[in-house]
């Protein structure tokens, strides 16, 4: 088996982020914010990552992302807001069939470009990352 880097983390959430401008484009909207959030999930699976953290559930990686990384102020609180936000819209879309308007897929492209831009600061800062 592969050893995971934290590299390896970062692609999946830059492939997300550079899907969810693709699916714009495209006016799938839907598709577009589900890899917005994505793109979030796993910039927060590489926070973990170089903190010895491994957890696949959802609501576990957020409980941990707060504890671990915006109840000590190691980054901006704004982030959890935005990623409670778009992961609300996420559910809503995903299981009770909400449309999803134009600009919901932007503003989450948007707030994951924020998201996975700060994640990338964050490990740079900390030298996790060149």
């Amino acid at each position: 088996m592969k050893e995971i880097r934290v590299e390896d983390i970062l692609a999946k959430a830059l492939d997300s982020l550079t899907l969810t401008q693709y699916l714009i484009e495209k006016n799938r909207f839907e598709f577009a914010l589900n890899r917005a959030y994505y793109t979030m999930y796993y910039s927060i699976q590489a926070l973990l990552f170089v903190k010895k953290i491994r957890i696949r559930s959802l609501q576990r990686t957020h409980t941990t992302f707060n504890r671990e990384l915006m109840l000590t102020d190691e980054l901006p609180r704004g982030l959890g807001k935005i990623l409670k936000k778009t992961f609300k819209k996420n559910q809503r879309a995903e299981y009770s069939y909400d449309k999803v308007e134009e600009t919901d897929a932007i503003e989450a492209f948007t707030n994951a470009e924020i998201f996975f831009s700060a994640t990338v600061q964050y490990l740079i800062a900390n030298n996790h990352l060149q």
